[in-house]
């Protein structure tokens, strides 16, 4: 659940500019959509859709985007100012034979795909665990074969399947607004917008919705050497070697991802030494 990770594809704020705070990627305001500071969750400002212009939407930089088949999430903050109508969250469209979109239907929240005209998933939460002029946090997940929709932070609806989403790598993900039916328009703000290549939620009933703005995590391991020694740290899920450094005596500190490390140290007197299973902090 952490905020800004090596997970994190894009983590937009919106509180003056259209960039991402992960990797700088870009949105591209279209319509009347603004940043605006006279509401927000956290920060100085979100995004305001009007819903009174059928081209309104935000567009995400097309290197975003979320696997066919693997896990992701798509999280962010919701002010609805009207949920009367048919509304477009968030979705990503060829045509309407091939796509996935996670939108308000006149009976609840809702997760669908289609590939090659086949829908492959869908399934919806009901609505009235939504509500208009409060904030809401809002999480659409893959987990393996599990598809979840979360509200606040409670499991709201799932659907079991292995089946593939529709994945086009040159378009770009749109937010508040169906590009094939554009009466279909958001109204109200979203906030903390983050897009995530992993399953931040996994599978729980409940979990604490983010108390403060996303922010950059740092996942450290550190200890104390005798000697000069030369530390190998590598990855147990990968096998891969992420830190190969010479360290002088004393405490060392190391930035490394979140899973489980072996830590091997060779010391310049020639001894060498591991430990295994060990679990790096993260602040």
């Amino acid at each position: 659940m952490s905020g800004i990770d090596e997970n994190t594809l894009a983590c937009y704020p919106w509180d003056s500019d259209y960039v991402d705070k992960a990797n700088s990627k870009l949105s591209y305001p279209k319509g009347d959509v603004v940043t605006s500071s006279s509401l927000s969750k956290w920060g100085t400002g979100s995004a305001f859709f009007n819903g009174l212009n059928s081209s309104n939407a935000l567009e995400i930089d097309s290197s975003v985007q979320i696997p066919a088949n693997g896990d992701f999430t798509i999280d962010f903050q919701l002010y609805l100012t009207d949920r009367t109508n048919t509304t477009e969250l968030v979705n990503l469209q060829f045509n309407s034979s091939k796509r996935w979109r996670f939108w308000l239907t006149t009976t609840g929240l809702r997760f669908e795909s289609k590939v090659d005209g086949v829908q492959t998933v869908g399934f919806q939460a009901d609505l009235s665990y939504l509500s208009t002029n409060t904030w809401q946090h809002i999480a659409i997940q893959r987990d393996g074969d599990v598809f979840l929709i979360y509200i606040d932070g409670y499991k709201r609806a799932g659907q079991q399947t292995s089946a593939d989403i529709w994945e086009e790598n040159t378009r770009r993900m749109i937010i508040g607004r169906n590009p094939y039916d554009t009466a279909w328009v958001l109204e109200g703000y979203i906030d903390e917008f983050r897009v995530s290549d992993s399953s931040r939620y996994q599978r729980v009933d409940y979990f604490t919705p983010p108390t403060s703005a996303y922010s950059a995590t740092t996942t450290k391991l550190s200890g104390n050497l005798e000697h000069d020694a030369r530390l190998l740290i590598f990855n147990e899920d990968t096998g891969v070697i992420e830190s190969n450094t010479e360290e002088s005596a004393g405490d060392y500190e190391v930035e490394v991802s979140e899973s489980e490390k072996t830590v091997i140290v060779r010391q310049s007197d020639g001894e060498s030494y591991g430990y295994g299973k060990v679990t790096p902090i993260t602040s």
